[in-house]
């Protein structure tokens, strides 16, 4: 829940190419961090993060149009978020190419090829695909990342600020 807290904080600031990269990786993280059991049976937790995935997704929604040409001018953003999911993502000189669909040519999506591996990844919603499938859960080792520390540092600033 702390990264949809913390991606609903920075969301609501003037956004940088810097938090532009990391709105990207807290709504992956998000996304990928405790998925949404949608046929269990259902806790006030369960409701309570439904509530913020769909703050979340309504805000990334709102901001992808302003988010997409920041990100795509600094494509290492895309590796250090791929990075997130798949610890072992070589993640030096990749080459980003934003998908494009026949039907248009604007998508929330970037793709790449390394090691014979397609990676997928999907801004709007935080999904990261390797080959077409969905990881399993985060690696344990992503909370010593700096993006914990940056976490941190933008809930400490909202809070103080209230």
């Amino acid at each position: 829940m702390l990264y949809h807290f913390a991606l609903l904080c920075l969301a609501r600031c003037d956004i940088t190419a810097s938090d532009a990269a990391l709105l990207c990786e807290l709504n992956i993280l998000a996304f990928n961090s405790h998925p949404v059991q949608e046929d269990g049976p259902a806790t006030s937790f369960d409701a309570q993060l439904i509530q913020l995935t769909n703050q979340c997704k309504q805000l990334m929604a709102h901001k992808i149009s302003f988010l997409m040409p920041l990100l795509l001018t600094h494509p290492e953003s895309f590796s250090k978020s791929t990075c997130l999911v798949f610890q072992k993502f070589d993640h030096n000189h990749v080459e980003w190419n934003r998908f494009v669909r026949k039907d248009t040519n604007q998508t929330n999506s970037v793709q790449a090829f390394v090691d014979g591996n397609y990676y997928h990844l999907n801004v709007l919603t935080g999904s990261v695909l390797l080959n077409g499938y969905p990881p399993r859960r985060l690696p344990k080792s992503f909370s010593t990342t700096a993006v914990s520390e940056q976490r941190r540092q933008c809930l400490t600033n909202t809070i103080n600020s209230i």
